[in-house]
């Protein structure tokens, strides 16, 4: 299969786009829902963070940076009806605000782990200068940090709330990693002859690197260690360090992807030696 069947088939737009003119974009999407959410909720901070994506903070005045709305499930059904727009952003902000209602207290089974670039986090920390997120390196600019889940909010947790639940810096991950399966999506494991594409509308697809049973050697049968491209919050390509034409073909795919996938994490490869991540270098 061709490098240019392979980036269709993982990013095929949906036929529903085909009608550009009729329905709205994502970003139009995540515009509407924001104005929307801002209308029922006046006292509230609203910000568009990126598409499909919106940051509503209950109180300005209070501590935290809010909770971030993800809205690619929502927006799925609205290319599906779209005349049904506004039942679709009512209901899905109704049950955020249940979600919210219920988030003023974190809860020790919400904690999750969630992998992302780097840059990410500098650019949390920079807009909450008050308090302190821990993080750790997994691999070159792949890194892990901490957060609390809800049905459709997520909050990234601070140093002194995580101090508040009792877990302790040591068994940090342990908890953490320990609730991913209970919120992860079941990842769609698509193979093709140079890789392997892993993919999910969920949030925690990139998680996946801190479950260590799904990287069993006999799940993906390439020559050497396993080679990640981390490319997006929702896709991950996976071959073997001794594949070496295989890995011309995911570098190739990774730099045709990394520029047209939202939320893109990195272009550098990681590789799992014993049970741990490193960077690779070929």
């Amino acid at each position: 299969m061709g490098l240019a069947v392979l980036v269709l088939l993982i990013f095929c737009a949906p036929a529903h786009e085909a009608l550009a003119d009729q329905v709205l974009s994502a970003d139009g999407f995540t515009q509407s829902y924001a104005a929307r959410a801002k209308m029922l909720f006046p006292a509230a901070k609203v910000t568009v963070t990126g598409d499909l994506e919106v940051k509503i903070k209950m109180d300005p005045g209070a501590d935290g940076e809010g909770f971030t709305s993800y809205l690619d499930n929502a927006y799925k059904m609205y290319l599906e009806e779209p005349a049904r727009l506004e039942e679709i952003t009512d209901r899905h902000i109704r049950v955020l605000a249940e979600d919210l209602s219920q988030a003023s207290v974190a809860k020790r089974e919400q904690l999750v782990a969630v992998v992302r670039r780097k840059g990410f986090l500098d650019e949390l920390k920079a807009k909450q200068t008050d308090q302190s997120f821990p993080e750790k390196q997994l691999a070159g600019d792949i890194y892990v940090f901490y957060a609390f889940d809800a049905p459709n909010t997520v909050h990234y947790a601070d140093s002194r709330t995580i101090g508040e639940l009792g877990v302790a810096e040591a068994d940090l991950d342990a908890v953490a990693i320990e609730n991913l399966p209970r919120v992860m999506a079941e990842p769609l494991i698509e193979t093709y002859p140079e890789m392997v594409a892993i993919s999910a509308n969920d949030p925690y697809l990139t998680s996946l690197l801190l479950i260590d049973r799904f990287w069993a050697k006999d799940r993906f049968r390439f020559r050497g260690d396993l080679v990640v491209f981390v490319v997006a919050r929702d896709l991950m390509l996976v071959t073997g360090s001794e594949e070496t034409a295989d890995l011309a073909a995911a570098r190739e795919a990774v730099q045709q992807l990394v520029g047209q996938v939202p939320y893109a994490i990195s272009t550098d490869p990681i590789v799992r030696r014993g049970d741990a991540w490193q960077s690779f270098v070929q």
